[in-house]
């Protein structure tokens, strides 16, 4: 009995080939883990070959609908991009080691000049080792795509807001210099002589209006234009106007508009301040400006241009009309709508209506929307104007970009922009939306 209990004694006290047993232990979690390693790498390459695969497919489908379009081919894009980016996507598939397609949608877009496609795949990434535990494969799931805007021939239709609120100084220094100089929050020159008029006597004591900078920055976009150009008559530029009437002073059909330098130089000619009228039509002249247009084209031939409205407006709807009598009244063509409010029988204010750019789009016309925001003068008013103006902030300020997106159909067509500067940037934007080389996306 001693014997036995000396030897299980002295058995508990020995430590030899602990590590041993501990190694034995621990030895399937330590295979299990690098096990897991080796497939996840493996996972991991599939994946970023697939990827790759997507990619390429993308790239390549794209580009032969880009150089169809350019060549002016007689293709169906869609069936030419799906055909394209399927092919080459299954091809380099097949090639990726232990790797099964499972499913795989190709959906191309073709809208004027955009071409764009998206490829998204299913696939099972088999396990090599990870099987023993039941785990056969790994899903892999993603989406690649590739846009491009090819060139194309384009009208850009320019519809500036002459309006008086377009007479508001351009900033709070402004509004200084006109209410000491014309004591008056607007350039208040409804019936004056052009040269000579209260708009006239503050632009020379140096204060910039709404008016003014729309019109610079009109002058700017065209330089991009200018830059952006690639072919002969690539670009044609429309200059148009409203209050509460429209009036178009020249149109992409008249050849000057093609020779950009010239119609640039028509800016000054035709965007000024009207000196009667006064209120503000927007839907009236943007209707009235689409029934002057031809429908949109595909952008492939010189003839067949895709159109393009740019609207310059702070937003403000004001029917009021000024007679040549010195009479006021509200003018038949425009139509409120809710919410509008009203301060007189010839006055009241309201946001755009959303349903103002449906004749454009029934002629498939691109509308963006420059918003230079209306700026409140910040000097005591008037009740009168301090009611108006209270509304427009309180009411209509974030109501109108809200209203443009609509019309428009999406919100990227619209811009905030109220310096030069910001309108540029702006514009140049619309310039990449018409003409961006081919990418990933």
């Amino acid at each position: 009995m001693r014997n036995f209990l000396n030897i299980s004694r002295n058995f508990c006290k020995n430590r030899k080939g602990n590590l041993s047993i501990v190694a034995a232990l621990a030895l399937p979690t330590s295979l299990m883990a690098a096990f897991g390693a080796l497939d996840y790498g493996m996972y991991t390459t599939s994946s970023q070959e697939l990827k790759t695969a997507a990619s390429m497919a993308a790239l390549a489908s794209i580009n032969d609908a880009q150089i169809a379009y350019i060549n002016r081919e007689d293709v169906d894009f869609d069936n030419l991009i799906r055909n394209k980016a399927t092919e080459v996507f299954n091809s380099r598939a097949a090639d990726i080691k232990n790797t099964t397609l499972t499913n795989v949608e190709v959906v191309p877009e073709i809208i004027n000049n955009k071409l764009s496609v998206e490829i998204t795949y299913n696939a099972k990434v088999g396990s090599n080792i990870m099987g023993i535990t039941g785990k056969d494969y790994y899903g892999v799931k993603n989406t690649q795509g590739a846009r491009v805007a090819v060139r194309s021939y384009i009208n850009f239709n320019f519809l500036f807001d002459v309006s008086a609120s377009m007479g508001v100084g351009a900033t709070h220094e402004d509004m200084v210099i006109m209410k000491e100089e014309i004591n008056c929050a607007f350039s208040c020159h409804l019936r004056s002589e052009r040269g000579n008029s209260t708009y006239d006597v503050a632009k020379a004591a140096g204060a910039t209006m709404r008016i003014d900078i729309a019109r610079e920055a009109a002058k700017k976009a065209i330089d991009v234009m200018i830059q952006a150009s690639e072919v002969t008559d690539h670009m044609r530029v429309g200059l148009h106007l409203f209050d509460t009437v429209f009036s178009s002073h020249l149109q992409t059909s008249d050849p000057v508009s093609a020779d950009l330098v010239s119609a640039k130089s028509k800016v000054d000619e035709y965007v000024q301040m009207r000196m009667e009228f006064g209120g503000s039509n927007m839907e009236g002249g943007l209707n009235k400006l689409v029934e002057t247009l031809p429908t949109s084209g595909t952008g492939r031939y010189v003839d067949d241009r895709i159109e393009y409205i740019i609207v310059l407006t702070d937003g403000v709807e004001n029917p009021q009309t000024l007679e040549a009598t010195g009479t006021w009244y509200a003018h038949p063509d425009a139509v409120p709508n809710e919410p509008f409010k009203k301060f007189a029988d010839h006055e009241y204010e309201y946001a755009p209506a959303a349903s103002s750019c449906d004749t454009a789009k029934a002629k498939g016309i691109n509308v963006f929307f420059i918003n230079t925001e209306y700026l409140v003068p910040d000097f005591p008013q008037t009740s009168h104007n301090t009611d108006r103006f209270g509304f427009i902030e309180d009411t209509l300020h974030d109501l109108i970009p809200q209203r443009m997106a609509e019309c428009a159909g999406r919100a990227d067509n619209v811009f905030t922009a109220t310096s030069p500067e910001e309108i540029i940037t702006a514009f140049q934007e619309i310039i990449g939306e018409v003409s961006t080389p081919l990418r990933l996306y």
